[in-house]
């Protein structure tokens, strides 16, 4: 191969024989499905958090609600589990829900904490669009209030 030119066509064709070569190799279906298997079975606890809408928060590493609408949960196997799951998530939460009779201190401390951040982020979000309104009002009375320019007069010569 010495003083021979390599194209990047060539290199892609290498590139694709090796792939091929590889994949009859090691990617039969029988070991893509052992190693999707295993893989779901060492993260199981945490596929079933994400799929019930839990999400590990990224400074204490603990277990919370999801407040981004279960997108860490969007994946086959998280989408697998909430279809089969749903009922029996319904039953244990009806269940569980029948036993809460009070809140801990702590826990009515989070709930109001929660209460208000919502009231914040919606005040926050009513003033924005009121804002977007009273803004396009001055614009419109501006535009109103502007005669429309007169075409550029050219001098004949």
């Amino acid at each position: 191969m010495r003083g021979m030119k390599i194209t990047p066509e060539m290199v892609h064709k290498w590139q694709a024989e090796a792939l091929d070569a590889w994949l009859s190799q090691h990617a039969t279906e029988a070991k893509v499905k052992q190693m999707v298997t295993r893989v779901l079975d060492q993260r199981l606890d945490e596929i079933i958090r994400l799929a019930l809408g839990f999400s590990r928060d990224a400074w204490s590493g603990k277990w919370e609600v999801d407040h981004c609408n279960g997108r860490a949960g969007e994946s086959a196997a998280g989408k697998a589990l909430q279809t089969h799951a749903k009922e029996a998530v319904d039953a244990w939460l009806k269940d569980a829900m029948s036993k809460v009779t009070s809140f801990t201190e702590a826990e009515k401390k989070m709930i109001r904490k929660e209460y208000t951040n919502h009231v914040l982020w919606r005040a926050k979000e009513h003033a924005q669009n009121m804002a977007r309104q009273a803004s396009q009002k001055l614009v419109d009375e501006i535009l109103k209030e502007t005669p429309e320019p007169e075409a550029e007069k050219k001098e004949i010569v």
